[in-house]
């Protein structure tokens, strides 16, 4: 009976240990994650500062024929972005890399109008609208971070960076120097990593933003 005693005492111990590790280390990687998604957007922040555009009217000076591993396949103007929500005019263009695409769509957005432009392309890219739940966010030094989700679509905002994923469809969004970067992965394609390296490709600064 002892024994048996104590084997439950012991599984008992076992088993409250692995909850009080479970709670303590996931909250504690959850917290890593958050600070070092901060981190890294904070970075981005004040190297984007001297990013400056490679001609002060959109064309097709913004479209590097090459990307890094990407190539361009036809870039064109566009009188407006209907299926953006963005009732003004700029220039859009496709690049690809084996069998996956990458649309790029640049309009003019000026620093007032910027958050409203980028919430209507948040909606624009989670068509059918849903209620979203919002389920975190915070504060830092450099802004503040919404997180949010919902049955379809997941999006992370960050200042003047957006991030949307839509029924496994990725899209990252940039604001600079008053215009506005809509990067949208076909097909599944991610367009996380081609961000910086487009911009980089297309800088006019006096030093690299990235």
């Amino acid at each position: 009976m002892r024994k048996l005693l104590t084997g439950c005492g012991i599984v008992i111990l076992i088993v409250f240990a692995t909850l009080v590790g479970t709670c303590f280390f996931g909250g504690s990687l959850w917290q890593k994650r958050i600070s070092h998604f901060q981190d890294k957007v904070a970075a981005e922040e004040a190297l984007e500062k001297s990013w400056r555009p490679p001609a002060p009217e959109l064309g097709r000076e913004w479209f590097p024929a090459k990307v890094t591993g990407w190539s361009l396949s036809g870039s064109n103007a566009a009188p407006g972005f209907p299926t953006l929500d963005l009732d003004r005019g700029g220039w859009q263009g496709t690049y690809t890399s084996g069998k996956e695409n990458i649309q790029v769509s640049v309009a003019p957005a000026n620093a007032t109008e910027r958050d409203a432009l980028m919430s209507r392309v948040e909606a624009a890219l989670t068509k059918p609208t849903t209620t979203v739940k919002q389920f975190g966010n915070g504060t830092s030094t450099s802004g503040s971070f919404t997180f949010s989700s919902d049955n379809s679509h997941w999006m992370t905002r960050f200042g003047s960076r957006m991030s949307v994923t839509h029924n496994g469809q990725k899209s990252q969004v940039r604001a600079l120097n008053d215009w506005l970067f809509i990067f949208q992965g076909i097909e599944g394609a991610d367009p996380e990593d081609f961000v910086k390296e487009y911009l980089k490709a297309i800088d006019a600064g006096s030093g690299s933003a990235f």
